[in-house]
């Protein structure tokens, strides 16, 4: 069986700590930014409403932003692709299979399960001739774009009885991503417009 994982993960698991220092750094930039419209609030005269309304919108659409991008980052490191014996491709995002928790303490365990799920999937791949049960077999491909540090797979997947469109992101860093590029090319020619 061949396996597709980032090389971040691959060489040395760190996903709680890039979860842990990504959501700090969000929460940093916003503390910084709150802190400096509030300086700026006091020494106005006027308009302060306006000022701090604009401050509000801006710190709220930057988290979104930054939250967006970092989910993103993560599910880099996070997804797996798999080809079995028979050929079949199969594909699973790791977190998918973890359970979140509530506040910043539930994230940082939720991502620090995660890590461990990765581990015991490289595990299991040596052991194994199949893909995990976690895994959705990838039917066709719709779309894959390249981006400057990743790439993003719009894809039809299956796992019994179950079959949907999902997107996907993973690291230009895969170990032998050309061969998975192929593979996932030649499944772009059996999908139906």
């Amino acid at each position: 069986m061949n396996i597709w994982i980032s090389s971040n993960i691959k060489s040395k698991n760190h996903f709680a700590v890039h979860a842990a220092a990504g959501l700090l750094g969000i929460v940093f930039t916003a503390v910084i930014l709150i802190a400096f419209g509030s300086i700026v609030t006091i020494h106005c005269s006027e308009s302060k409403e306006t000022i701090l309304l604009l401050l509000c919108l801006t710190v709220t659409a930057l988290v979104i932003f930054l939250g967006l991008r970092l989910g993103w980052h993560l599910q880099c490191y996070a997804v797996v692709f798999f080809k079995n014996n028979d050929g079949q491709l199969f594909v699973t995002d790791v977190r998918q299979s973890v359970h979140y928790g509530r506040g910043l303490t539930g994230y940082i365990a939720a991502s620090e399960a995660v890590q461990r799920k990765l581990d015991m999937l490289l595990q299991y791949v040596k052991t194994s001739s199949q893909p995990p049960h976690t895994a959705f077999e990838i039917i066709s491909v719709k779309k894959l774009t390249e981006h400057s540090r990743h790439y993003t797979l719009v894809c039809h997947i299956r796992r019994g009885n179950t079959e949907k469109r999902e997107t996907y992101r993973f690291d230009k860093h895969t170990e032998n991503a050309q061969s998975l590029i192929y593979l996932l090319e030649s499944k772009t020619q059996s999908c139906i417009p």
